[in-house]
């Protein structure tokens, strides 16, 4: 079975899980922060997927990852079934289906604001508002600071970028110019076919 199939079928059972959990999100929160420490931890999925460990070794150490982690009880066994069900490898996977599920139900919208500076609080309220406006969701949004970008801001909402640095107009202004140049514009090569 396809990776993105499994991580959607348990996305959707887990959510249902989640309607019941107390605050809402709590098993969101947990199986994200599960599947960052089994991501992060090379040993861990070495031990995990070996299958010369035995089962019952295995299943004792994610039950102590899992105890460490403090996650709630549907968290806890969430996490346990999953690895009973040789599930784990799949677990980030599993984690983002499941967070996209929440956001939906929810009514929020994820959004990456990236500036060439640190922002004041008071802009960053403004932007936030103006994004909740603008996709008419609740906005949860994720600042850094990229000095890369020389000025202005580039914005993600949803997957779709919009770049409003002044990096990237300069990137665009760079790709009209060679396209230009090159006669990508039709006018010079009908131009010059008179000549």
């Amino acid at each position: 079975m396809r990776l993105e199939t499994i991580a959607r079928r348990w996305g959707r059972a887990l959510v249902l899980l989640d309607t019941e959990a107390r605050p809402k999100g709590k098993l969101a929160d947990d199986i994200e922060k599960a599947a960052s420490t089994y991501a992060s931890s090379p040993d861990l999925r070495k031990i995990l997927g070996d299958q010369g460990v035995p089962a019952e070794t295995r299943s004792r150490v994610w039950a102590e990852v899992v105890r460490k982690l403090a996650v709630g009880d549907a968290g806890r066994k969430a996490l346990l079934l999953l690895e009973k069900k040789r599930r784990l490898d799949h677990l980030p996977q599993i984690a983002l289906v499941l967070r996209r599920l929440v956001d939906e139900r929810e009514g929020i919208v994820r959004c990456e604001v990236q500036s060439a500076g640190p922002m004041d609080p008071p802009l960053r309220a403004e932007l936030g508002s103006a994004l909740e406006r603008m996709t008419q969701k609740k906005v949860m949004v994720t600042w850094s600071v990229d000095p890369g970008l020389v000025g202005g801001l580039k914005v993600n909402v949803g997957g779709v970028t919009f770049d409003g640095s002044l990096t990237g107009a300069l990137q665009r202004l760079a790709l009209r110019a060679g396209v230009f140049a090159q006669g990508g514009d039709g006018v010079r090569r009908h131009e010059s076919a008179r000549g």
